[in-house]
Formats: structure tokens, sequence, C-alpha cells
């Protein structure tokens, strides 16, 4: 089992690219954890519309404020319950 945690912060250009690629990684078990570090643009809407689109796939999004990227990935490793973490 695999968790791929996605911290992001005002990237609403590019998040579903990301998060497109990432659903591609088919692996038994695989779980997506999306944490958002206190967006001010359009991320947070564009992921959970593709949450929304591709409910088969495991994805947690967290939302918090913003406190930078070391927290968020923090905050990652503390909700993984998995054997391997990939960070994006």
């Amino acid at each position: 089992m695999i968790t791929v945690v996605i911290p992001t912060y005002n990237h609403g250009s590019y998040i579903v690219s990301c998060l497109e690629a990432v659903v591609r990684i088919n692996l038994p078990g695989r779980r997506i954890i999306i944490i958002d570090d206190g967006s001010v643009d359009n991320t947070l809407q564009e992921v959970n519309s593709f949450v929304s689109k591709f409910p088969e796939h495991l994805i947690e999004v967290i939302c918090k404020k913003n406190s930078g990227l070391v927290s968020s990935l923090n905050m990652g490793l503390e909700k993984s319950d998995s054997e391997f973490i990939y960070m994006v």
C-alpha cells in the first residue's frame, strides 16, 4: 500500500494535471492525501471538482490555515498509515 501526499497552495492552474497523473498510479490500496495550505485561488474548487468526478479513488482532502510546505508535509506523514509514502 502507498500513500501519495500532495501539499498545495495556490496551485489551481495545474493541480488537476497533478491529480490526473497520480490516479494513473495503479497500485492496490493506493491512497491520495491532498493538503490545501490555505489557498486563496481556485485550488480547492478544482480539487473538490476532481474528487467528485472520480469517487472510486481513495482521495482525502484536508484544508488548513496557511502555515507552509513543511507543515503540510508533516501533516501528510501524520495522516498516512501505509508502508510507503510518496510526496509530490
